[in-house]
């Protein structure tokens, strides 16, 4: 082979690498638009202006002491939780893992402060605050909610119901 065709071998795969190049420039730009209809639609999904006091009076209401770790643990989840409802969906994978991550400690630790702090919630707590907020939902015969139940109840109370 001589070198006018070599040349003209490596004009073709230029050619080529282009085309490919330009096509996968083409997904891409397909990929950022689904992405950025996504985002916007997650945003136009969940609308909720945080407000922390407002939190701060329904963790108070619900009869969580503010001395417990729990309290801390609860009073960020439900703020975690009214800005990205999803992280409710995965619990122990992201819920725990990022709270733990705010206050420097391990995701089992943040579990047992929050199951602390809504057992002593129901003990103390006002009967009628905690029906308002759970219905029937909470009794003497059906027990304590579970973390989940919990927040998820707070959160929707907060975004829904107040």
């Amino acid at each position: 082979m001589d070198k006018k065709q070599m040349l003209n071998e490596i004009r073709a795969m230029q050619r080529k690498l282009e085309e490919i190049a330009s096509s996968l420039e083409e997904e891409d730009k397909k990929e950022d638009k689904k992405e950025d209809k996504k985002q916007k639609d997650k945003k136009e999904v969940h609308p909720v202006n945080v407000n922390e006091s407002e939190v701060t009076r329904i963790v108070h209401e619900l009869g969580i002491p503010a001395n417990i770790r729990g309290y801390q643990y609860i009073r960020t989840g439900i703020v975690m939780a009214l800005k990205e409802p999803e992280i409710l969906c995965s619990i122990t994978k992201w819920f725990y893992p990022d709270i733990a991550k705010v206050y420097k400690t391990t995701p089992s630790r943040v579990e047992r402060g929050i199951r602390h702090a809504i057992s002593v919630s129901m003990k103390r707590a006002d009967v009628d605050v905690l029906y308002k907020l759970f219905g029937h939902s909470v009794s003497a015969v059906k027990g304590t909610p579970t973390n989940s139940e919990f927040i998820a109840t707070v959160v929707d109370y907060i975004r829904y119901g107040n």
